[in-house]
């Protein structure tokens, strides 16, 4: 990582800012178990992938039609789930509205999800934290979602900020790979379920196992 301080940090949101990952494992293992497809690792394969493409690369690896009409109703079932879940409880991080009112006194916040629409509002109303973010982008403002680089090269391009001047906070393989492939460096945190090593491994120049670590470090 440079030197010098970013001009921009580029959150993910689920197992970042929102733990959610006991909710999505979940909702996954109900709506396969229904469809008869099996349960890959969630931390290590499934998170931070949009759910279309998820359901789509599961149902080919089980050699079944992966025809759109059968992926939108896998999509929509689990959707529903995580979607209900998310609302009767939100599962912010722990002091998530500080951090990130302590960063965005000095950084420029954007938020890079895959998530779907719904459930980045669903964090953004129960966080109060809306305001903060000046670029926001979920699962359905990109045709290619994580690991392709397309999220974030977006998220630069609306921010006008370079790959250099920014980065990126990320839990999970596919947005740290996405990420680097945007060229921006990656703070891995612990929270999404994945160790240290996992983390360093796929890509994180620095790890971290909580978010007040980043008011240490940019606030």
């Amino acid at each position: 990582m440079n030197a010098a301080l970013p001009l921009a940090i580029l959150f993910d949101m689920d197992g970042v800012l929102f733990h959610t990952a006991p909710l999505h494992a979940e909702a996954y293992a109900q709506v396969l178990a229904e469809a008869g497809l099996s349960m890959p690792d969630y931390a290590e394969t499934l998170t931070g992938r949009r759910t279309e493409e998820v359901m789509r690369g599961l149902l080919l690896a089980a050699d079944r039609p992966a025809s759109e009409q059968a992926v939108r109703a896998l999509v929509r079932a689990k959707q529903e789930r995580a979607l209900a879940a998310l609302i009767a409880a939100p599962p912010l991080a722990p002091q998530v509205g500080f951090v990130l009112e302590r960063l965005a006194l000095r950084r420029r916040l954007g938020l890079v999800s895959s998530a779907s629409r719904d459930s980045v509002a669903v964090f953004l109303a129960s966080s109060g934290c809306g305001g903060l973010f000046e670029v926001v982008l979920t699962g359905d403002d990109v045709s290619r979602g994580k690991p392709s680089p397309d999220p974030y090269q977006l998220a630069l391009l609306r921010l006008g900020v370079e790959a250099g001047a920014a980065v990126v906070v990320e839990d999970a393989p596919s947005g740290i790979l996405a990420a680097r492939a945007a060229g921006i460096p990656v703070i891995g945190i612990t929270s999404g379920g994945l160790d240290r090593e996992r983390l360093l491994a796929c890509g994180a120049v620095r790890v971290i196992d909580s978010l007040t670590e980043l008011v240490d470090l940019y606030g």
